[in-house]
């Protein structure tokens, strides 16, 4: 199968000042992102299980095999499902995620729990912020923890040369009002372009030139919902699907 990168890159910068690249990985059902400005990177997120050893060799290839931080937004199978290879093989200096209550005692939720949950942890929560090289990453939500897992997604904004991307995993409708209006230029469409999340309100208050959708061909819950594409096209938002586009990278 033939992969097709897509490079969109959004300004020019200046010479001396390295690019800050963010690349969303196809890993099929699932999202995992990797945020990289000059020697730094993050890595959000980590895909399905059965995609795993894929995005562990893309992550080594695109980082020297050096990662500075792994966050995970939310525990869910097809955020989590590489996370024990990333953690063997790149050893990431910190580990950050939203500090989600785990009672369940079956796999892979209590290996997570006890694995990734230990020495260089931090939970991270709305106000925080990150710096990735001369990048910053600020936590928008959640500022405290609902029943929903999704809806306690880590919502994520990067800013870079006066730019701004976000990255909304699974956060839903509800977060979405809590967050309010902002304008970024890219946005990773929330829990994969389902109707759960993208309210008009916040379609309208964003005015991003390009939206991700991070999703397999053919999900089995009809993912991404096609009234929610045009809802962000007719807003002036470009779309991009990694099943459709393979790997996206852009530039800020």
């Amino acid at each position: 199968m033939v992969m097709y990168h897509v490079l969109l890159v959004l300004f020019l910068v200046s010479l001396v000042q390295a690019e800050l690249n963010l690349t969303f990985f196809d890993v099929g059902e699932g999202a995992a992102t990797l945020i990289s400005q000059g020697s730094s990177h993050i890595l959000v997120d980590t895909g399905n299980p059965a995609t795993a050893p894929v995005l562990v060799r893309k992550v080594k290839k695109l980082t020297g095999g050096k990662l500075q931080a792994l966050i995970i937004t939310h525990p869910h199978q097809d955020h989590i499902g590489g996370v024990f290879q990333i953690l063997d093989e790149l050893n990431p200096k910190f580990r950050f995620d939203n500090g989600e209550k785990i009672t369940k005692i079956d796999e892979p939720y209590r290996w997570f729990k006890e694995e990734f949950r230990r020495e260089k942890y931090k939970k991270l929560k709305k106000g925080d912020f990150l710096k990735v090289g001369k990048g910053l990453i600020e936590v928008l939500s959640p500022g405290s923890l609902a029943v929903d897992w999704n809806e306690n997604s880590l919502v994520l904004k990067i800013s870079y040369n006066n730019k701004c991307a976000v990255l909304m995993s699974d956060a839903l409708k509800k977060a979405e009002n809590k967050i309010g209006g902002f304008e970024c230029e890219v946005i990773q469409i929330g829990h994969h372009g389902s109707t759960y999340a993208s309210s008009v309100s916040f379609v309208k208050s964003v005015r991003a030139r390009l939206g991700i959708v991070s999703v397999n061909k053919n999900n089995l819950r009809g993912y991404p919902d096609d009234l929610v594409l045009k809802r962000w096209e007719k807003n002036g938002t470009k779309i991009f699907k990694t099943f459709e586009s393979g790997d996206i990278k852009i530039s800020l």
